[in-house]
């Protein structure tokens, strides 16, 4: 396999961790063996809404940064993940989510790239 492949599966780590959550969350295997109720993994879910997603797309932006992806790519992925996450379990009004991860997506990017630019000059001088 190309290693070039081989770099660009790392950023497709975020979108199955979406998706691992999303599962265990609708699922509930863990009530019988740890004892969680169905609020208990509603509460991860939201807690995969609200903070775990974002932060799964700020690193996917850092990753893809340092590893210098073009940025379309991985992010196309993450949020069609998510997409299909909305479309099964959630409703219209999870679109906002969208424009948020595009943002935590962004800044995770936009700020590796300047590290990597400032580096690149402090390293030159």
């Amino acid at each position: 396999m190309n290693k070039k492949y081989i770099r660009d599966l790392g950023t497709l780590i975020p979108s199955s961790m979406m998706l691992l959550i999303s599962m265990l969350s609708f699922t509930n295997p863990f009530d019988k063996v740890f004892g969680f109720t169905e609020v208990d993994m509603k509460g991860l879910f939201i807690l995969g809404l609200v903070l775990i997603f974002p932060i799964l797309f700020a690193i996917e932006g850092i990753v893809s940064a340092i590893k210098n992806i073009v940025w379309l790519i991985p992010l196309s992925i993450s949020l069609m993940v998510f997409f299909v996450i909305r479309l099964v379990a959630l409703n219209d009004s999870a679109n906002i989510y969208l424009m948020y991860y595009f943002i935590a997506y962004m800044l995770g990017y936009c700020i590796s790239k300047l590290v990597l630019k400032l580096k690149n000059l402090y390293i030159q001088k």
